[in-house]
C-alpha cells in the first residue's frame, strides 16, 4: 500500500494540472459552466493538498521520534516541517477558493 503512494500521488497532481487546461486547450472553454468547473477543480486541489499535507505530518511525526539529525545538532523533523505546513496551507488556499466559486456560481 505505501508503495503506491508516491506514484498515486504523481497521478494526482498531474490530473489536476491536466483538468485545469483541459478546456483551454480543447478550446471548449465557453461549453462550460467556469465556474462550476473552477470549483471543482479547486475542491480536487485542496483534497490532494491535504492529503500531503496529512501524509508528511505523519513523516515529520515519525522523523521526531525517531530522532535523526540532518547536520551538526539540526534534527531532521524540524526541516520537513515546511512540508505539511506549506501543504496545509495550500490546501486551505483552494478550498477558500472553491468557497468563492460556489458563492459567485449561486448569485
Amino acid at each position: 500500500m505505501k508503495k503506491l503512494f508516491v506514484p498515486v500521488l504523481l497521478m494526482l497532481i498531474a490530473g489536476t494540472v491536466i483538468l485545469a487546461e483541459t478546456t483551454e486547450m480543447i478550446g471548449a472553454e465557453h461549453l462550460l459552466a467556469k465556474r462550476a468547473v473552477n470549483a471543482v477543480l479547486n475542491l480536487f486541489a485542496a483534497v490532494v493538498c491535504g492529503t500531503v499535507a496529512h501524509s508528511s505530518l505523519r513523516l515529520v511525526r515519525l522523523e521526531y521520534l525517531d530522532g535523526a539529525v540532518a547536520f551538526g545538532a539540526v534534527p531532521t523533523w524540524t526541516l520537513e516541517s515546511i512540508i505539511p505546513l506549506s501543504f496545509g496551507v495550500m490546501a486551505l488556499r483552494y478550498f477558500v477558493l472553491m468557497l468563492t466559486e460556489v458563492k459567485q456560481w449561486q448569485s
